[in-house]
């Protein structure tokens, strides 16, 4: 999956983030959470590794996206933000990162139609 942090673009797939994660200890949970081969660990701790930007670069909410969009079991100590991957949605966010390897990021294509008057 691709995506952008402090200006600079990154791909990371699930295995990535796995394997980032082998060798790192969990660190204590605040709130939030994601599960990573039966383990728990803070998702900035986890973008962190998997980036090597430092944790004050982005917030916990994008690490949370990033993560989920992944595929990851997110969750908060609360029990309220709990969230299980579907596989319908993981499937579609994985087509779509497919399709951008090809095409470049969305949105350029139809730029492009727009500004030589082609709408669809």
């Amino acid at each position: 999956m691709r995506f952008v942090l402090l200006g600079k673009e990154y791909d990371l797939s699930h295995e990535d983030i796995r394997s980032a994660m082998r060798k790192e200890e969990p660190e204590p949970i605040r709130n939030h959470y994601v599960r990573i081969d039966n383990r728990i660990y803070p998702p900035k701790q986890v973008l962190a590794a998997a980036t090597g930007l430092p944790r004050v670069s982005f917030t916990t909410m994008r690490a949370h996206n990033v993560l989920r969009r992944l595929g990851f079991e997110l969750g908060d100590m609360n029990g309220k933000g709990d969230w299980k991957p579907d596989p319908k949605k993981l499937e579609a966010a994985r087509l779509m990162d497919e399709a951008r390897t090809r095409t470049g990021p969305i949105g350029v294509s139809v730029t492009e139609l727009i500004k030589e008057g082609r709408r669809g």
